[in-house]
């Protein structure tokens, strides 16, 4: 019986393969355009080589599971997995352009294989766990939960770069469109600042740990398409900070601890800041700061003035690991709730299953819980907002739900 149950399902398992196949190759295998070539050796390639690494391996954990349903074996699949990276690196080096191959990615794809194989193995037993096996599947489940809180919260609080920067004023750069409009003052921690000024990092950050910008400019012309750059300070590697435009919209992001990471780094945006076509002597002021706890972002001009406060949370971590910009304004915290109830609900749902007195099962939910009372005191960043809050309970429950619906389906 359940020889003709697999039989029947390895059609779809192929069809599956085939599939994720071709998605890992639209991926990997399409030109873009070139950038500075980096090291084949290196594991977290360029800035954002943390954010590559993470997303290379959920990328191939889906091909692990596929592989795994055909052929069984952990180590088969891992071999496999290698020969297709392999494949890709080469092509990447030789054939794509724009593509850089690198000993990072290999080890990430294997890696990701090797997890979605092990998955497989384990996900029959996980799903049916009860008593002891699903309390324990619930105490690791929680402190995964609570590790993953507070790394959020230490990413979010703002860092200064490990070398020198330099102010660079409505610099073109690949990618991005030109800030048609002019700087006429800069000021940093109510000190003047000017274009190509070499700064030491201890200086971005004050005794508080916040840095704050204020950049003055006249006739900015209407929307842009891309972002474009209005000030940064930055080096060769690192950028400490960014005031831009994008469309009518000005973005602001600071380096933070996901920096040292090479994990993406936090964009806000500010609606509206950027009106209609201004004359060239209008002068408009934008106020940008960032500490621990929010950062801020308001301009002001003759026509009024508009600005935000952005909370600082530990629900903000699913940020770092976006592929691309994306500036963000608090109408998506709807995004932070979801991101805290996907990793809660493991503890709901192998909870339910525990078994014995309830204080027993369920005492392990304390500890993301206490995480997110940790990660405020610890690193002086915000407390949930009460959407966030909502995303707990809400991944409590829903894991509560899945587990009795599994249970009836079991049984049925």
């Amino acid at each position: 019986m359940v020889a003709d149950r697999t039989a029947r399902r390895r059609p779809w398992t192929v069809l599956f393969v085939v599939a994720w196949l071709g998605v890992i190759a639209s991926v990997t295998l399409l030109p873009v355009a070139s950038g500075p070539r980096l090291p084949s050796t290196c594991f977290f390639c360029g800035p954002l080589g943390g954010v590559d690494f993470v997303l290379n391996v959920v990328l191939f954990v889906p091909l692990g599971l596929g592989l795994a349903a055909l052929v069984g074996r952990t180590g088969l699949v891992t071999i496999l997995a290698l020969g297709i990276t392999v494949a890709i690196e080469f092509l990447q080096w030789r054939i794509i352009p724009g593509r850089d191959s690198s000993l990072g990615d290999v080890t990430a794809n294997a890696l990701g294989a090797a997890t979605g194989a092990l998955l497989m193995a384990a996900l029959p037993s996980w799903v049916r766990a009860r008593g002891a096996l699903a309390r324990r599947l619930t105490t690791a489940s929680a402190a995964v939960a609570g590790g993953v809180i507070l790394l959020g919260a230490w990413l979010v609080v703002p860092a200064v770069p490990a070398h020198g920067v330099a102010v660079q004023v409505t610099v073109e750069r690949p990618n991005l469109d030109s800030f048609d409009g002019t700087v006429v003052a800069l000021r940093l921690h109510d000190s003047a600042i000017h274009a190509t000024q070499r700064l030491q990092p201890a200086a971005l950050l004050d005794s508080n740990g916040t840095v704050a910008i204020e950049t003055a400019v006249t006739g900015p012309a209407g929307r842009t398409q891309r972002q474009a750059m209005i000030v940064a300070i930055a080096n060769q590697v690192e950028e400490a900070l960014f005031v831009g435009q994008w469309g009518s919209a000005a973005v602001f992001r600071v380096h933070t601890q996901a920096n040292t990471l090479r994990l993406r780094t936090l964009m806000v945006r500010l609606e509206g800041a950027f009106g209609q076509e201004a004359p060239r002597d209008t002068q408009l002021t934008l106020t940008a700061s960032a500490s621990p706890r929010a950062i801020h972002l308001a301009t002001s001009s003759a026509a009024g003035a508009v600005g935000l406060a952005f909370p600082h949370t530990a629900a903000l971590a699913w940020t770092a690991l976006l592929p691309w910009d994306v500036a963000l304004t608090p109408g998506w915290w709807p995004a932070n709730a979801l991101w805290l109830a996907l990793i809660v609900l493991p503890v709901g749902y192998w909870a339910a299953a525990g078994g014995g007195a309830p204080a027993r099962g369920w005492w392990p939910g304390l500890i993301p819980l206490a995480a997110v009372v940790a990660g405020p005191l610890a690193f002086g960043i915000s407390w949930p907002m009460p959407g966030e809050w909502a995303g707990l309970v809400g991944g409590i429950m829903a894991g509560t739900a899945a587990q009795r619906l599994t249970r009836a389906a079991i049984r049925g």
